[in-house]
C-alpha cells in the first residue's frame, strides 16, 4: 500500500529544515550547480552527464549507466521513511556546497508532463536491489529516461546554504545570475558538507 501525502509529510529528516522540507515535499527535482544550470541553459534541456565518469565517478551511478537524468522525488512512492533518513548524509551535500559552487539550484519537473519518462523513486528502489554495484540513493532517487526539456521545468529554488533558499517561477538565464548573486553573498561552509566530503575523500 502506498503511503498518503499526510504520512510523507512526517518523514522529514531531524536535521533538516521545516522550511527546506516544505518546498521539497510531493515535488521532482533535479538538483544542479551554477555551473550545470548555465550548461542546461546552453542546451536547452538537462542531459546525463557521461564525462562525469571517471572524474566525479568511478563507476557509473545506476541513472547514469542507463542514460537517465538523475531527479529528486518527494512523491508518493518515495521513502519509507527509515530509509529516507537513513540516506540523507547522502543527498543533502545537493543542498548547498558539495559539489563545490556557491549555490545549488533545484529544478523542479512537472509531474504530469514528464509521467511517461519518469521512473520513480519506488521502481528505482526495486531496481537498486539487483544493481548494487552501481550507486544510488534508495528512497528518493528517481530517473529520467533521456534528456529532459526545458519546457517541463516548473520553476526553482535556489540554496544557498542547507537552510537559506530563494524561490523561483521560471528557469532562465535571470535564475542564474540570481544564484550566482545569492552564492556570492551568502556562502559559507557547511559543517555537515564538509564533514561528509572529507569521509569520501578518505574511503577514496
Amino acid at each position: 500500500m502506498q503511503d498518503t501525502k499526510d504520512d510523507i509529510a512526517c518523514w522529514r529528516p531531524d536535521d533538516l529544515a521545516e522550511a527546506v522540507w516544505d518546498a521539497l515535499l510531493h515535488r521532482l527535482w533535479h538538483a544542479t550547480s551554477i555551473t550545470g544550470l548555465r550548461a542546461i541553459l546552453d542546451e536547452g534541456c538537462i542531459r546525463a552527464v557521461e564525462e562525469n565518469v571517471g572524474t566525479k565517478y568511478r563507476v557509473a551511478p545506476l541513472m547514469l549507466a542507463r542514460g537517465w537524468v538523475s531527479l529528486f522525488d518527494f512523491g508518493p512512492t518515495a521513502g519509507p521513511a527509515w530509509l529516507l533518513r537513513a540516506q540523507y548524509r547522502n543527498w543533502v551535500g545537493w543542498l548547498s556546497g558539495e559539489y563545490e559552487d556557491k549555490a545549488m539550484i533545484w529544478l523542479e519537473l512537472d509531474r504530469d508532463l514528464t509521467a511517461d519518462k519518469v521512473i520513480p523513486a519506488g521502481e528505482v528502489r526495486e531496481l537498486a536491489r539487483s544493481n548494487r554495484g552501481q550507486n544510488v540513493i534508495p528512497g528518493v532517487e528517481a530517473g529520467h529516461r533521456g534528456s529532459v526539456p526545458l519546457t517541463v521545468l516548473r520553476g526553482a529554488l535556489i540554496f544557498y546554504s542547507c537552510e537559506g533558499f530563494e524561490q523561483h517561477a521560471a528557469v532562465d538565464a535571470d535564475t542564474l545570475t540570481r544564484a550566482e548573486e545569492l552564492g556570492d553573498l551568502h556562502w559559507e561552509p557547511e559543517p555537515l558538507i564538509d564533514a561528509i566530503r572529507n569521509t569520501r575523500t578518505h574511503k577514496s
